[in-house]
């Protein structure tokens, strides 16, 4: 054979092998459609790797009896209830995951965070309890809404409606009372030094401003149609009716038109 084709043969073989070099890795479950269950050798071991000194021992640890599923339920339970804290968390969170992704491992998984929960190793037993009955997820957040005809098909100036509501907000440091009675809204607003009254109806807005100055107690009033001539003759008073009036924590309140002669 030629001696440069035989230089030149190896290297174009290397080159149409490189796709392959560089494809995607299968995935455990593609490489081996019937992976073989873990022994007990082989879950005792990675067991133990729970409380390794190396990180990626530990993370390893976690993903195989992650993949191990029932078969290695038993040993995570001695494992939680062990003298390692590191393999307690590791494998209560094992078997919390479990429990709740709805797979054939469920039930069983929730058998062992109750063993666990009943065991007497309080911190173990703590987190089991926690994982089987995780904290309520927060509320969302209030929305806004209004205060309407309360009985249908009556008009809202046929109702009487009384409402109070009271919050402290700002560490205690603001205290805030709404009341709606027959169609009027007060609103009552204690902040440091600054007290906030505003009153006001389909008709009319009324604010009483108190502030405390060395001791003493001085008090102003204000009176206007709506809320833009509030704030056109009386700018300080329509500032405070913007932060104090009509909204409060993402509600929105509608007074009512009290009945005539109510």
């Amino acid at each position: 054979m030629n001696p440069f084709s035989i230089q030149w043969t190896f290297p174009l073989a290397a080159v149409l092998a490189l796709p392959n070099c560089f494809a995607a890795a299968p995935t455990p479950a593609e490489s081996v459609p019937n992976a073989p269950a873990a022994s007990a050798e082989q879950i005792a071991g990675w067991i133990r790797q729970l409380d390794s000194p190396r990180f990626a021992e530990r993370t390893e640890a976690t993903r195989r009896l992650e993949e191990a599923g029932k078969d290695a339920f038993p040993a995570l339970i001695e494992a939680a209830v062990g003298d390692s804290r590191e393999a307690t968390l590791r494998a209560i969170e094992i078997l919390r995951k479990h429990s709740q992704e709805g797979d054939e491992s469920l039930p069983a998984a929730k058998e062992a965070l109750q063993k666990i929960a009943a065991s007497e190793h309080p911190s173990a037993a703590r987190r089991a309890k926690e994982a089987l009955a995780p904290p309520a997820p927060s509320p969302p957040k209030v929305p806004a809404i209004q205060l309407g005809p309360i009985v249908p098909k009556l008009p809202a100036g046929q109702q009487q409606v009384q409402v109070q509501i009271q919050i402290n907000a700002f560490g205690g440091n603001q205290t805030r009372r709404i009341q709606i009675k027959n169609g009027v809204q007060e609103t009552e607003v204690a902040e440091n030094d600054l007290k906030v009254k505003i009153t006001e109806d389909d008709r009319r807005i009324q604010m009483e401003i108190t502030r405390k100055k060395d001791g003493k107690e001085t008090t102003e009033k204000y009176s206007a149609r709506t809320a833009d001539e509030l704030k056109k003759r009386h700018p300080e008073a329509g500032r405070l009716y913007d932060k104090y009036g009509q909204q409060f924590g993402g509600i929105h309140i509608r007074a009512i038109q009290a009945a005539p002669g109510r």
